[in-house]
């Protein structure tokens, strides 16, 4: 399996198919599986990146203290290794605060921001929710059973009714791994996260920026609107019987949604 070296770590990443370069980062305690019902589509048009962040999937783990700002350092030194000077970025949930600081700091290495279900700041109830699960998995709850505690607040009414789907879903791209995440990585992970704000840079961003929500978020809904107001070139599309994950809610529509802002 391909992996590149930052230092000490090893970084586990795919290059998929020809065209524009289109760099995938994935969201917190997720791997890049979370991409699987997209990839098919996206790689017909675009040469398609999409790795594993650092403490978790097959990338190494964590050994030290990290921010959202090594994250975003990690996936510049990816498209350095694979000579891709300038790329358009997709990032869903935290993987979209990696976007948001990519942008922030080398602006001219990209041409279009996608932004998924992403946010500002991490507001005071999903402070408190992640508390609730940090402190769950301290306890030693398996994670699979706060993933199904979690769907609430993942993925929209109607999508939550098909339970064969919800099943293939939660354990086939967020669930059960052959490579688990350690709870010492998943608390590295949210502490990057707890400490991310754009509020005081956020309007510094000038890249072509494309903002998805989706109308049943519990998560992010607020923040994705905040983005579209403080990021002068931006579009907010919100899409309909979708929550927190769109990729693997409404698959066809979210590639549909990045084709037509690409192209």
């Amino acid at each position: 399996m391909p992996h590149f070296k930052i230092e000490e770590t090893n970084i586990y990443y795919e290059d998929q198919g020809k065209g524009e370069p289109l760099l995938l980062i994935a969201g917190l305690n997720c791997d890049s599986r979370v991409w699987t019902l997209v990839l098919d589509e996206l790689k017909k048009s675009y040469r398609v990146i999409f790795f594993d962040n650092r403490g978790v999937g097959q990338s190494d783990s964590i050994h030290s203290p990290i921010t959202i700002e090594t994250m975003a350092h990690d996936a510049f030194n990816l498209l350095n290794f694979l000579n891709i000077s300038k790329a358009t970025v997709i990032g869903h949930s935290m993987g979209g605060t990696i976007a948001q600081t990519m942008a922030y700091l080398h602006p001219q290495r990209i041409n279009k921001l996608i932004i998924c279900n992403s946010l500002v700041k991490v507001s005071r109830v999903n402070r408190l929710l992640g508390a609730l699960l940090f402190t769950l998995r301290s306890c030693g709850i398996n994670p699979q059973r706060l993933l199904k505690r979690a769907v609430p607040f993942l993925f929209a009414k109607e999508f939550r009714k098909n339970k064969e789907q919800m099943q293939e879903i939660t354990q086939g791209f967020l669930g059960k791994s052959q490579h688990p995440q350690s709870f010492l990585n998943y608390r590295r992970q949210l502490e990057a996260l707890l400490s991310f704000n754009s509020r005081s840079w956020l309007h510094q961003i000038q890249s072509p920026t494309l903002i998805i929500s989706g109308k049943e978020d519990r998560l992010c809904s607020s923040d994705s609107k905040l983005l579209a107001r403080y990021i002068s070139q931006s579009k907010l599309i919100s899409l309909s019987q979708v929550g927190h994950v769109p990729m693997l809610e409404k698959p066809h529509i979210f590639v549909q949604t990045v084709k037509d802002f690409m192209d």
